[in-house]
């Protein structure tokens, strides 16, 4: 079974992780220290947001959606939508 960022540490320290401060940005309300929970709410990032982050940023991006019971592909979709038309 694959264990993600959220469980690996759970299953470690026997609590939620701390919402990584990268994040700010993502998640509504966040507040250093903020503990991930079933409740937390994501906003779509821009695409520039999501082109800066590294490959463990998007991975961590990635598991938190799934373990909210997200789709990814659908922040995926959204993030397309918002993207500005190109001229041409």
């Amino acid at each position: 079974m694959k264990v993600n960022w959220i469980d690996a540490y759970y299953e470690e320290h026997g609590e939620l992780p701390v919402v990584p401060s990268w994040m700010y940005d993502i998640v509504l309300g966040y507040t250093d220290g903020m503990k991930v929970s079933e409740g937390l709410l994501l906003r779509t990032p821009s695409g520039q947001f999501y082109h800066n982050m590294n490959p463990w940023e998007r991975k961590q991006w990635r598991e938190l959606i799934e373990w909210l019971s997200g789709d990814v592909e659908d922040y995926k979709e959204k993030m397309i939508a918002n993207f500005p038309a190109q001229k041409g």
